[in-house]
């Protein structure tokens, strides 16, 4: 058993490792999210901290993202150095630069070193794509299958080829079973409504309630939708109708008030029988009156149609009657408030389950038509149509900045609102198209497969979905479950994902970079030395008191059950050489994931897991089963530090491949035995949260994100956090002055105040990049860069193939920062440097 530690324990712990007690002030530099570019930049504020004597000041290294690129970098440095970090900013001091920088610059294209159209190491990439792409789908796609085999098996079921002396035992069957499941439904209600329910009841959520109550709903009015269509020729009178009414409402609710552990009044009990057998008769009219209606007959002419709007009609004629059942019993307050609400509840189940059978029957049933029927005319027209629209918003958008163009302001708005625009699009438009094609074109595949030959007209598809016999494609549905679950339990769901790709690169530039040339082995046909890699334990033994590396993760949190955090969709999840979790739930970092405990080029690269299926407040439903689909997959899916289970704890991912359902559906959870974690910038990207946490006096934040016109999101989030989380407010001293404006001298950095409260406050220096041109009589070199490059300081994070100008600018940049704002500081500590930019820099 492994009982996880709480966080005031961990904080004990941490202090222990730095070496300090609990007055001393801590310290802590933060180094944001953004890929290579946010490494970069930080490299050189890092060369700069150290040749002003102030990189050994901190006692914390927060990392997120590409910030942990440089943090991982740094500490494998520390870590293999004998004279720890000591000898590290002695090195970073001189001149020409240390061997670990140069290793960085051989590695800027940390993805593919060489570039070209014949490179090895860019087909490496794309050769590990398609392999896990492939074994992938070899998962998803028969799990997917399997899904859409149960409409087909719903269409089925109006035609069973059966002997002709079973079919009436069937039919009865199928009948009966449906009242069945209508009385159990029913008597759900008491135990349920408010009104009724025992205190003691121990009922356990929504979830519970939508199984055993809206699902069999849905599944009782199927059975009885199909027993009615194969018994077309029975005509039952209207009293029949009602009678059934009667009987299985009053029935319902009289077994689910003797069922209820609350005892009710005998003159309670009758009121409440009689009304609803008085509701279940006019229920049972009103469906004799629709059988009536000729709506039901033309339905039943065509069993795709029937089967795709039955089911919907009737839970329509459900809702009105429960309308009719709240409306009646408020006469007198029968029916008070909080049972209106729970009515109501139920009912925007109900109404979920008709979006979902009708967009899951139309796509399954009807999208393959659209696939086999498209005029071949008409196709070539909307591809040249999509072809023209894509290539004047392509040009349109590429008329930015970086384009060679002079254009005014209203050009500039009008592009970006139409980018904007663009984007907005593709997410709530094409997208749920594209995952609507994909699910249909799986059906055509189906019924490709059933046919055994190329499809050539609608009507085979119709042919197909109405004469293939239910018990084909039950077993078809079984065995393609089967054989992706038997396939996703060899296939690792963590091992094919992207995240070894990016890790394995990861090390071999950054935690490779730290060692020298000589003292690695690397393969000679990968370049990859398992050498490279350190385990978060190993920093721990080495007496290297400062910094600690806490490297920022995001546990997401899509189908999370705390409401206030719907936006946020993620919870702060931190990885150091002592612990890793979250909230108040820690485990030891060397019994946490594989034998030997998470390791740096592991913590790194989920930090860095940009694109995930799930994304915390970046996520979207359509977006998460796309890219799961396609396997941009980034993240990784570890155990929950919650738990007790040393045998789970201690796995390097889960076995069962119905998670990655979860990962694709977004539904991960920190309630779950494994948590989803990615990029630490789907929470937070700059590290700042868990320093604020900590109660760092003094932080310095270098904040290389993308943010071109100086919006400060990534500090309004994390602020935002802070303060609602913790407690905490943090403002600006005085109004920033950051901006990126040719020509017009602007501040590299702000100060902010932290208000701990009880007297007690703390700052922040805030480092934005910033480079308007001014100063390019320090750097001549970036200065034409910027000059060929609008976007610099803020090139988009997609781009993370650095060249080596590229590097260098950036790189210069970050050092030039702290040069300018130390430009006139005679020397001294941590404290003594904030305390002097806040004098004359602000």
């Amino acid at each position: 058993m492994a009982e996880p530690l709480p966080f005031s324990q961990v904080l004990e712990q941490e202090r222990a490792q730095l070496g300090v007690n609990t007055e001393k002030p801590l310290t802590a530099l933060c180094l944001s999210g953004g890929g290579i570019r946010s490494a970069t930049f930080a490299l050189g504020v890092l060369q700069a901290l150290a040749r002003k004597g102030l990189l050994g000041e901190f006692d914390y290294f927060s990392t997120v993202s590409g910030g942990g690129f440089i943090g991982g970098w740094l500490t494998a440095w520390c870590r293999n150095a004998e004279g720890g970090i000591n000898e590290v900013i002695e090195k970073l001091k001189q001149t020409p630069l240390a061997p670990p920088i140069m290793n960085l610059r051989r590695f800027s294209n940390y993805l593919s070193p060489r570039l070209g159209l014949l490179s090895a190491d860019t087909w490496t990439l794309v050769a590990t794509f398609l392999r896990n792409l492939f074994l992938n789908w070899l998962i998803l796609i028969p799990m997917l299958m399997a899904a859409i085999l149960l409409p087909r098996v719903l269409v089925s079921l109006l035609h069973l080829h059966l002997p002709t002396e079973w079919n009436k035992w069937v039919i009865y069957g199928e009948l009966a079973l449906g009242l069945i499941l209508g009385v159990f439904t029913v008597s759900c209600i008491p135990l349920w409504l408010p009104s009724l329910r025992a205190k003691s009841s121990g009922l356990s959520g929504e979830k519970t309630f939508v199984i055993r109550h809206i699902l069999l709903i849905a599944l009782a009015i199927y059975l009885v939708s199909v027993s009615w269509f194969q018994l077309s020729a029975f005509t039952p009178t209207l009293v029949t109708f009602m009678l059934f009414g009667t009987g299985v409402n009053a029935l319902g609710w009289g077994v689910g008030l003797w069922l209820s552990k609350e005892r009710h009044p005998w003159n309670r009990w009758l009121i409440i029988i009689t009304f609803s057998a008085i509701i279940g008769a006019l229920a049972g009219g009103l469906f004799w009156m629709a059988v009536q209606n000729a709506w039901l007959a033309a339905l039943m002419k065509d069993p795709l149609l029937y089967t795709t709007l039955v089911v919907p009609l009737l839970i329509v004629l459900l809702l009105i009657i429960a309308f009719l059942f709240v409306g009646l019993g408020s006469w007198r307050e029968m029916i008070e408030d909080p049972d209106r609400e729970w009515w109501a509840r139920s009912a925007g189940w109900l109404l979920i389950i008709i979006v979902i059978w009708l967009v899951a029957h139309t796509t399954v049933l009807y999208g393959p038509y659209l696939l086999i029927g498209i005029p071949a005319g008409i196709s070539s027209w909307l591809a040249s149509l999509g072809g023209t629209l894509c290539g004047a918003m392509a040009a349109l958008i590429g008329r930015s900045a970086r384009t060679p163009l002079r254009m005014n302001r209203l050009s500039k708005k009008s592009v970006n609102l139409l980018a904007k625009i663009s984007i907005q699009l593709a997410e709530k438009l094409l997208a749920p198209l594209f995952a609507l094609t994909v699910i249909s074109g799986l059906s055509w595949l189906i019924t490709r497969w059933l046919l055994g030959r190329p499809l050539t007209s609608a009507a085979e598809h119709t042919t197909m979905l109405l004469e293939t016999p239910c018990g084909v494609l039950f077993m078809a549905a079984v065995v393609l479950f089967g054989v992706g679950y038997a396939l996703g339990r060899v296939f690792s769901v963590n091992r094919f994902s992207l995240n070894a790709l990016y890790r394995n690169r990861l090390i071999r530039a950054y935690l490779g970079a730290s060692r020298p040339i000589s003292s690695r082995s690397p393969d000679p046909l990968t370049g990859f030395d398992p050498a490279d890699n350190i385990l978060m334990d190993e920093i721990k033994q080495k007496p290297i008191r400062r910094p600690l590396h806490l490297l920022n993760l995001a546990l997401n949190v899509t189908n999370g059950e705390e409401l206030a955090w719907q936006q946020r969709r993620a919870r702060s999840f931190t990885v150091s050489c002592c612990h890793a979790g979250y909230g108040n739930t820690y485990q030891p970092s060397k019994d946490y994931t594989d034998a030997g405990g998470i390791s740096l080029g592991a913590a790194v690269s989920i930090s860095g897991a940009a694109a995930s299926p799930n994304m915390g407040y970046h996520s979207s439903k359509v977006l998460t089963f796309l890219m799961a689909i396609f396997n941009f997959r980034l993240g990784a899916w570890l155990a929950n530090p919650s738990l007790c289970d040393t045998k789970i704890l201690t796995k390097g991912g889960p076995d069962s491949p119905l998670i990655l359902l979860s990962e694709m559906l977004g539904r991960t959870s920190d309630k779950y035995k494994w948590v989803y974690l990615s990029d630490g910038g789907h929470f937070e990207n700059l590290g700042l949260y868990e320093m604020v946490r900590r109660h760092c006096k003094l932080i310095v934040v270098s904040d290389a994100s993308a943010d071109p016109h100086y919006k400060f999101e990534d500090l309004s989030n994390a602020l935002q956090k802070i303060r609602v989380d913790l407690g905490i407010p943090i403002e600006f001293i005085k109004e920033p002055k950051l901006h990126n404006r040719p020509g017009e001298p602007g501040k590299h950095v702000a100060m902010l105040r932290i208000w701990y409260g009880a007297n007690e406050e703390g700052r922040i220096l805030y480092i934005k990049p910033a480079f308007s041109g001014v100063e390019s009589i320090r750097s001549l070199d970036v200065a034409h860069y910027a000059a060929s490059h609008r976007e610099f300081p803020h090139e988009s994070t997609s781009d993370q193939f650095f060249n080596e100008t590229q590097f260098e600018s950036y790189r210069r940049l970050g050092e030039q920062s702290i040069e300018v704002i130390s430009e006139n500081w005679i020397g001294g500590g941590l404290q003594e440097f904030l305390g002097h930019i806040e004098q004359s820099e602000l």
